[in-house]
This record gives structure tokens, sequence and C-alpha cells, in this order.
């Protein structure tokens, strides 16, 4: 079963994410996979989670990304579907 983070644990993590980035360093990479793991929560369809996610990084998508999409940590989502 997937946990999902409080409101304010997951502002801080973000916040704290976002200040340590260089913007002149960082590539940035587009939100498709993002958006489509986040469809998958939505429709509660286990298997078509488990393929967004394979698919996800099997593009290079990184298991943190993975999971801010689930709301939880980029280790917890491996841990479930690495």
């Amino acid at each position: 079963m997937l946990t999902v983070m409080n409101e304010a644990e997951e502002l801080a993590l973000a916040e704290a994410w976002l200040d340590q980035l260089d913007p002149d360093t960082v590539e940035g990479r587009g939100t498709e996979h993002f958006h489509r793991i986040r469809q998958a929560v939505r429709s509660g369809d286990r298997d078509r989670l488990t393929r967004e996610i394979s698919l996800a990084r099997e593009a290079g998508d990184s298991w943190a990304m993975v999971g801010c999409a689930l709301g939880i940590s980029g280790r917890a989502a491996q841990s479930q579907f690495g």
C-alpha cells in the first residue's frame, strides 16, 4: 500500500530540493511520465501504474521523480517498484 506524505512534509522536502538546484547546470526534462504515473495512481489500476513506472524508468526518469509522482520518497518508490 502506498503511503502519502502530509502536505507540510512534502513541501519541506520539495523546498530543500529546489534550494540545492543550480539553474545554470540543471537540464529540464519533460513531465509526460510524471503525469502518466499520477493518472495511473488516480485510476487505482496497479498493473497500469507498474507499466507507467517502467516506461518512465526506461526513458531515464529518476526514482526521485517517480517517488514525487507517487507522493513518497524515491527510495520508497524503488523499494516498492524497482
